[in-house]
């Protein structure tokens, strides 16, 4: 894609040459103008931002660079106006301080950082049902929380030494909003997009818009109408049940987060990938634990045509049947039989991949008030 690293025209790498060249000759005098005149403190440390040292030539400050240079069109001057208010603002709001900032516990409802999508960009999800602000003091405590939640993603970008990658994935999921009682969020909303308009540009790979009303789904393709064919591009609408669908297309069955239909198991194990060919059925034996213990198990895929099964094989006794694209159960040892998922994908001409995972709970963790077995289907 043009404008990104290795993939710059001749015009782009003049101004990127330009871009860093002011930066190495002057980057003294930038650091006096940001800082000490402003806030008296004679700064030692490198001109530096996301842990890059701008002051030295590497491909990680040749990424950072190009991120202003794409947000101004390669507009040298602007892009420069751009980063250097954006250190000014980073000095001001505190950031290095807000990243180690404890947020009250409502925050961890709002929203989450969760595995990578299929080009290895990191995912983040906001809840906005949990989203309630009403003070000016509120609204303040949301735009630290959502700078630390910022801050926290990038840094995950910049740790994949494996798999470089220069933006992230974004989910905003409306379940239980409404657009007749929105007075919790205006306050906050044209804050908040300006502030990421402004100091994390070109971050953006793809935003999903999942579980909005037909109103909202038609308000915002409105909007984007006027939008340019590249953002429109990074702007996904998903109403309704069908949002997994679309999410599938980016992220893997396994990197979907539990509150989005993923694997609620909570354990260091990476899921369990099993390829299942059309018409075919597959059995996996669960793994025996003591007596009275208990087997969480689950599973996610990408459609709803696979039928899952516990069967205890040595009684030939069916404990639980579903036909979901995700689902999870929960089995008692109560004997030594022998207990089995099953797989049957024989409706299908489509070959599918599912991912499980087992986790043994040892007797007394889990108490069940019937029988021998409690479903947990989603």
């Amino acid at each position: 894609m043009e404008g990104y690293l290795n993939h710059l025209n001749d015009h782009q790498k003049k101004v990127l040459k330009e871009f860093k060249d002011l930066l190495d000759s002057d980057h003294e005098s930038i650091k006096q103008k940001i800082y000490q005149e402003k806030y008296g403190a004679k700064v030692t440390q490198p001109l530096s931002i996301w842990n890059v040292n701008l002051e030295v030539e590497s491909d990680q400050r040749d990424i950072i660079l190009l991120k202003f240079l794409r947000a101004r069109e390669f507009k040298l001057e602007e892009s420069k106006d751009m980063l250097f208010k954006t250190l000014e603002w980073r000095e001001e709001f505190k950031v290095e301080e807000v990243k180690l900032k404890v947020f009250p516990e409502k925050y961890k409802k709002l929203g989450e950082i969760y595995k990578s999508d299929k080009q290895g960009r990191p995912i983040m999800i906001n809840y906005y049902q949990h989203l309630i602000v009403s003070t000016d003091e509120e609204v303040q405590e949301f735009l630290e929380w959502k700078v630390q939640q910022m801050e926290q993603i990038i840094d995950t970008l910049s740790s994949k030494q494996w798999q470089p990658a220069e933006d992230i994935i974004v989910i905003h999921d409306y379940q239980g909003v409404s657009m007749f009682d929105r007075s919790s969020s205006k306050k906050v909303s044209g804050a908040t997009i300006k502030l990421l308009q402004n100091n994390y540009p070109e971050t953006l790979g793809i935003k999903f818009f999942i579980n909005i009303s037909w109103l909202l789904e038609k308000m915002f393709s409105f909007f984007l109408s006027f939008t340019s064919a590249r953002t429109k591009s990074k702007f996904i609408i998903a109403s309704g049940a069908n949002y997994r669908e679309k999410l599938l297309k980016y992220i893997d069955a396994d990197c979907l987060s539990p509150r989005l239909g993923g694997i609620p198991i909570d354990s260091q194990e990476d899921p369990i990938q099993l390829v299942i060919p059309p018409k075919e059925t597959k059995t996996v034996n669960i793994p025996m634990g003591n007596l009275d213990d208990h087997c969480e198990i689950a599973y996610t895929t990408e459609s709803q045509d696979i039928q899952f099964t516990v069967k205890n094989d040595t009684t030939n006794t069916i404990i639980y049947k579903d036909q979901k694209e995700y689902s999870s159960t929960t089995v008692k040892y109560a004997d030594r039989s022998l207990y089995q998922l099953i797989f049957d994908n024989s409706n299908s001409n489509q070959q599918k991949t599912i991912y499980y995972k087992f986790k043994i709970i040892s007797s007394p963790v889990i108490q069940q008030s019937e029988g021998n077995v409690n479903n947990n289907n989603n």
